[in-house]
C-alpha cells in the first residue's frame, strides 16, 4: 500500500445540500424563484394527524409533539412563454384515493405549452423520487434558472 492513495468512501456534501437539506422543499423553490402552491390540509389529514398523536401518547407516553405537516404542492419557474419547469410534491395514493402518510414523492419536470394548448416537449428529470435524489437532481439542473444557487 506504499504510495497508494486512500479513496473515502463518503462522498464531500455539496454547498447546495448543505443549505437545503434541512429546509423545506418548498422554501427551497421558493428561493429559486418559483411560484407555489400548496394545498390546504383537509379533514383526512386532521383525522389522520390526530390518530397519530393518541397512538404516540398511548404507546410512547409523549403527550405535546410537534407535527410538521407535509402539504402537497405545486411549483412552477417560468422558462420562457411558453415553456416552464414544474416541481410536485406528492402522497402515494391507494386505488381509492386515500394519502398513504408514510410515502411521499417528488416529481420534476419540464413541459411547453403551445397557444393551440397541446403539451410539447416534456423532459422529466425526476419522477417519483425521495427527498434525498430530488436534492441532487435538482442541483444538477439549476443551471437552467439563470439565478447562480447561492
Amino acid at each position: 500500500m506504499n504510495g497508494s492513495r486512500i479513496t473515502p468512501i463518503l462522498k464531500p456534501k455539496s454547498e447546495f445540500y448543505k443549505k437545503y437539506h434541512h429546509k423545506p422543499i418548498v422554501e427551497m423553490l421558493e428561493d429559486h424563484h418559483f411560484t407555489v402552491i400548496e394545498t390546504p390540509i383537509d379533514d383526512e389529514d386532521i383525522v389522520h394527524f390526530e390518530e397519530h398523536k393518541k397512538f404516540i401518547l398511548e404507546n410512547v407516553g409523549l403527550s405535546d409533539i410537534p407535527f410538521n405537516v407535509k402539504k402537497e404542492f405545486s411549483a412552477e419557474y417560468a422558462l420562457s412563454s411558453i415553456t416552464s419547469v414544474f416541481v410536485e410534491g406528492r402522497y402515494t395514493r391507494t386505488p381509492t384515493g386515500e394519502k398513504m402518510y408514510g410515502s411521499y414523492f417528488y416529481y420534476f419536470y419540464k413541459e411547453g405549452f403551445l397557444p393551440s394548448g397541446y403539451k410539447v416537449n416534456r423532459r422529466t428529470y425526476a419522477d417519483r423520487v425521495t427527498r434525498l435524489t430530488f436534492l441532487k437532481t435538482f442541483e444538477k439542473q439549476a443551471i437552467m434558472f439563470k439565478k447562480e444557487i447561492e
